[in-house]
């Protein structure tokens, strides 16, 4: 008998939500940029977190203005704090207008052989152009020089797979039938 099987005959019942893992090796991922288009990281000198909080709202296609709270909240904001956080390995695309294009967190704890990669962008105006793709795969290339040997994504995207992940894991979560 198959875990499904046994899960479902104790009560369980299969849902749609699903969790997906995908993978690249790091090796020699090749990109290129458009002209007049260049790799910039958060710990750049001209970095500007107001610029960052803009593009990362229009990136995920947030088609409302900010409200008062949340610009409040990203005023007050600091900086960035967060285990592990690498400023190198949070890539931007800039535009030759000076946008932030797109974008690829890339997070890595030293020692590991992997790497994560969370969040990613692109404004709607820049995509289908590389941009994306060069961040993500930047970032990965990053990641190998600290000692990362694959990098994962937790997303059934095509973009990923396009640029060279590949699926490895898919599950499938499951509730209590006396839970619903």
């Amino acid at each position: 008998m198959g875990y499904q099987q046994a899960a479902v005959q104790r009560g369980f019942i299969a849902t749609s939500q699903k969790s997906s893992v995908a993978r690249i090796d790091i090796n020699n991922n090749v990109y290129t940029l458009p002209d007049s288009y260049n790799i910039m990281s958060f710990d750049d000198d001209n970095f500007d977190v107001d610029r960052y909080y803009s593009a990362i709202w229009k990136g995920f296609d947030n088609k409302r203005e900010r409200n008062e709270i949340e610009l409040e909240s990203m005023k007050n904001r600091e900086g960035f704090e967060a285990s592990y956080l690498d400023m190198n390995l949070r890539i931007l695309v800039i535009a030759p207008n000076g946008d932030y294009a797109s974008h690829c967190g890339m997070w890595y704890i030293p020692g590991s052989e992997y790497a994560y990669v969370e969040p990613v962008f692109t404004l709607p105006e820049y995509r289908k152009m590389g941009l994306g793709k060069a961040a993500v795969l930047e970032g990965v290339k990053r990641c190998g020089k600290l000692g990362a040997k694959q990098a994962y994504v937790l997303s059934t995207q095509q973009f990923y797979y396009n640029i060279g992940f590949y699926p490895i894991q898919n599950e499938t979560w499951w509730v209590y039938k006396n839970s619903l």
